[in-house]
């Protein structure tokens, strides 16, 4: 029950950005006023910007979230010399599966209890090199890795647009789909620049690729994809490694 309450907290935290898409769409009509076009335009405003900063503190109060313990405290401090970065906040939350991930914009680092369970301290260094490499990675890349939220709030434009006036549409079709290109390279050299990092600032060879291997291990991923998404293959990543 506890797991069930904590979970659904976090969806409403990280999650409640969809309904501004979900509201954007109610405004969609044959006959688009300047109002609809405005209260469009600001559902999807409020849905990019609480996708990109997520309320952590929010998410905290309500037991969603807390802020990690000493031990990884520590290692992330040994991080923040080594890359010369300090990320504001480092957060736990249980969710079922061991992963970590970086916020872009607002320079956290949120990781889940299945990941510190999966591997050791010199591994989990590792995997907040990689998250801390994101936290330094370029604007353009950053940029590139938010295109693909764009496109998602740009869908309601593009319904609206093209119900009255199919070759605008077809105009922001074209932007979407040039977003979506972007959004794949941009995301693909971001995560093949922090594997690199991970690599260099490991404490042994073939720590981070062992990190890797336990955490597909744990969520039951296929090492070898059908067709590779933001991240390698795991059998790439952990040659690379």
């Amino acid at each position: 029950r506890d797991m069930l309450r904590r979970s659904l907290i976090y969806r409403v935290c990280f999650g409640m950005s969809i309904p501004f898409v979900i509201l954007s769409m109610f405004c969609i009509s044959t006959q688009m006023t300047p109002f609809r076009w405005g209260a469009m335009g600001i559902f999807s405003a409020l849905y990019l910007f609480a996708s990109l900063w997520p309320p952590l503190k929010l998410a905290n109060k309500l037991g969603a979230l807390r802020v990690a313990g000493a031990r990884e405290q520590q290692i992330l401090a040994s991080i923040s010399e080594r890359l010369n970065h300090k990320p504001r906040g480092l957060w736990l939350f249980d969710v079922g599966f061991a992963n970590a991930f970086a916020l872009y914009f607002s320079n956290n680092i949120v990781m889940t209890d299945q990941l510190l369970e999966c591997v050791d301290e010199h591994e989990l260094d590792t995997i907040l090199v990689h998250e801390m490499a994101h936290l330094t990675d370029g604007v353009s890349n950053k940029l590139g890795a938010a295109s693909g939220l764009v496109v998602l709030a740009l869908m309601p434009f593009l319904i609206a647009t093209a119900i009255n006036e199919l070759w605008a549409g077809g105009l922001i079709l074209g932007l979407m789909v040039a977003l979506l290109i972007f959004n794949r390279r941009s995301a693909r050299q971001m995560e093949d620049h922090a594997d690199a990092t991970s690599s260099e600032h490991q404490f042994d060879e073939g720590v981070y690729a062992r990190a890797l291997e336990k955490i597909y291990a744990y969520n039951l991923f296929a090492a070898v994809r059908h067709k590779r998404r933001a991240h390698a293959h795991l059998y790439d990543r952990m040659l690379a490694a």
